[in-house]
């Protein structure tokens, strides 16, 4: 028998196609049936079966049969599947997508503080703290960050000197920095899964220009004092590019860190903390 190709012949799948929103690694069973131009089934086989993206099994079989369609855990343009059947009443190829789809949606927060140890000496006070907070609240991997600051630091040297033919102990120079910045700017992030290993990746991106007004500085000599305004203060912690975790629930990621070190960041030499807390779903349209 000579085979044909064209309208003769289709395949018919249940679910239809473009009907069933996948999340991501979920498994779909489609039962696909060779049909005739009158709408009859048709003996044949299925083979050349491929997925867009995921998985599709088993590759060939006898008409009817029932696939097994397991979506991808990365974004893909597509996600489905195509077959070709071969019958009596012709060739046909089909295809079967998954509906629209959805994104990654939810919360995203940094927060970095920076405390120096407070100084109480004879010769000297010192204090400074400093605050930084970004909030990144999104939809289907678009959305907003949030951003603010304060920095405060107090320093006050002291010498000694003579008054009035008595030893004393005098103010000789002091420093007050205050600073603070807050605004808004748009912000995307991606999510990677990595289903074999068990891990995935959040890629955060932000508009990384300084918000805010220039750091206000007053500085004594004595009785002489001077202002000075420096460089706008960023609202905002050191960028993290990106945010590492165990793979658990493939489409609700939630977790945190803390980390410390020692360091400077805007006018204070202290300890700081830098915490990030995530709360991150797939959220279907």
């Amino acid at each position: 028998m000579k085979w044909r190709t064209g309208e003769c012949a289709q395949i018919a799948f249940t679910p239809p196609s473009n009907r069933v929103n996948l999340t991501p690694g979920a498994k779909q069973a489609v039962s696909a049936d060779i049909k005739s131009k009158d709408g009859q089934s048709s003996q044949g086989k299925f083979d050349e079966s491929h997925a867009f993206g995921g998985t599709v099994s088993p590759a060939t079989g006898a008409a009817p049969m029932k696939f097994t369609y397991t979506a991808p855990v990365g974004a893909v343009k597509t996600t489905g599947f195509e077959t070709k059947a071969t019958s009596r009443a012709g060739i046909a190829i089909g295809e079967w997508e998954s509906g629209v789809h959805g994104g990654w949606s939810g919360r995203i927060s940094f927060e970095l503080t920076n405390d120096a140890p407070e100084i109480h000496e004879q010769m000297r006070d010192y204090s400074g703290h400093g605050r930084y907070q970004t909030t990144l609240v999104f939809k289907n991997g678009a959305g907003t960050a949030v951003s603010s600051a304060n920095v405060k630091s107090k320093l006050e040297l002291r010498q000694n000197a003579l008054r009035g033919g008595a030893r004393t102990i005098i103010k000789s120079d002091s420093t007050d920095i205050d600073g603070s910045a807050e605004g808004s700017s748009q912000a995307t992030v991606e999510v990677s899964l990595n289903k074999n290993a068990g891990t995935y990746q959040i890629y955060i991106a932000w508009d990384g220009k300084p918000i805010g007004q220039p750091v206000h500085t007053v500085s004594c000599h004595r009785e002489t004092c001077a202002t000075h305004d420096g460089n706008p203060l960023w609202a905002g912690p050191e960028r993290v590019t990106a945010i590492d975790g165990k793979l658990g629930n493939l489409t609700h990621l939630q977790g945190s860190t803390t980390e410390q070190s020692n360091g400077p960041r805007d006018y204070i030499t202290g300890q700081q903390t830098h915490m990030i807390t995530w709360d991150v779903s797939w959220v279907g349209k």
